[in-house]
């Protein structure tokens, strides 16, 4: 109830629709020629806690009866969610008649597993759209649902617009907030004393993220490369949760030049002739776009790529030798997009599936829509 006062107070009835998006749209979904009714968890519609108070004379279970009330009136032909706020999940156990489509929200590791199949336990949906079909079997295999896999739903409505390359490389922030241990208070210019004397003390990601910072800041003066940052902070996801101004603090320590720009990491990839990843859910993305990516997976004990179950590959490496790392980053550097094209088919099993357009969701909600 508490909560409810924090939100932004409307008054309204609603119409009936096709199609109801338990996401507030995080994947931009739009269905040409379907009505659809984007559900924004900010705010509260007096007109239905009214009409439950009506109706029932009383507060007791006044939040389930709000929104079955609320999803009643819309009466949707589908519904659409993910997996993360779980709100599909409870619609399709309020309306059991009614077809419901999840979607996978971002990447699992394999320490997810056991939390994972608790946390799906008994849940039920009428199709279940995932990145690959290794989640099928290890994350969500306790759903009642029929699978289809489909990749990012994200992911798949970006467009990939081929731009000239200003930046040899786009490092993804995986950025979270400012450890004042990562900030070196003696200023003598760009050195490792902070990561040397305080590593110990950092959070695990800052010093997997500081150690190849480091390699690309020597490549940076050695080769004179220029390295742009993809910042957490300008994800429409992360919209106001990180500061950015803390985010460049963090990179100016440990990169003596870089480049930003307030675009999206799509955007910014564009313009990029390599990209490196260390465990975001963009890395994948941007590789089944065919993008050329590196991914540096220096914590493989608890976050092990699924997708690279070798220990080195031809855009993976699970180690720490900084002259591997470099090498890596030089031969994918120079690689022309024959090359690279070719290196993408032989490795075809460890790219997840882009489905340009969404076409196997798109198809499924006008068949659902139909019946």
């Amino acid at each position: 109830m508490l909560s409810a006062f924090k939100k932004k107070i409307i008054f309204k009835k609603n119409k009936s629709v096709d199609i109801l998006l338990l996401d507030e749209n995080y994947s931009k979904l739009s269905f040409s020629n379907k009505s659809q009714f984007i559900l924004k968890f900010d705010e509260i519609n007096i007109y239905y806690i009214l009409k439950v108070l009506f109706k029932y004379f009383s507060f007791s279970n006044l939040r389930k009866r709000y929104w079955k009330l609320f999803y009643e009136e819309l009466n949707p032909k589908v519904a659409i969610g993910h997996d993360i706020n779980l709100k599909i999940f409870e619609f399709k156990e309020m309306f059991p008649e009614k077809k419901t489509i999840c979607y996978q929200f971002g990447h699992y590791w394999e320490i997810h597993i056991e939390r994972s199949q608790e946390s799906f336990k008994d849940k039920k949906s009428d199709y279940f759209l995932t990145f690959t079909d290794w989640e099928q079997k290890n994350i969500y295999n306790k759903v009642e649902t029929q699978f289809l896999t489909t990749g990012s739903i994200k992911n798949n409505n970006y467009l990939p617009n081929q731009k000239k390359k200003i930046y040899d490389i786009m490092f993804i922030s995986e950025f979270r907030d400012l450890n004042p241990i990562t900030i070196n208070k003696i200023k003598k210019g760009y050195h490792s004393h902070t990561f040397v004397n305080q590593s110990r003390n950092m959070t695990f990601g800052d010093v997997c993220n500081i150690y190849i910072l480091q390699i690309l800041n020597k490549l940076e003066k050695s080769l004179n490369k220029k390295i742009c940052i993809a910042l957490s902070s300008n994800r429409n996801d992360k919209n106001g949760k990180i500061s950015q101004s803390k985010e460049k603090i963090f990179f100016s320590e440990y990169l003596k030049n870089y480049y930003f720009q307030n675009l999206n990491s799509n955007e910014l990839a564009e313009k990029s002739n390599l990209i490196i990843c260390i465990g975001s859910n963009l890395g994948p993305e941007l590789l089944a776009q065919g993008k050329k990516v590196l991914f540096l997976n220096l914590n493989s004990l608890t976050n092990d790529w699924h997708y690279f179950r070798s220990f080195d590959g031809p855009f993976w490496y699970k180690g720490k030798d900084k002259d591997i790392i470099e090498d890596k980053i030089d031969k994918l550097l120079n690689l022309n997009d024959i090359e690279w094209k070719k290196i993408l088919e032989k490795n075809s099993e460890s790219i997840m599936k882009y489905d340009k357009h969404n076409s196997i969701l798109r198809n499924l909600v006008e068949e659902l829509c139909e019946k």
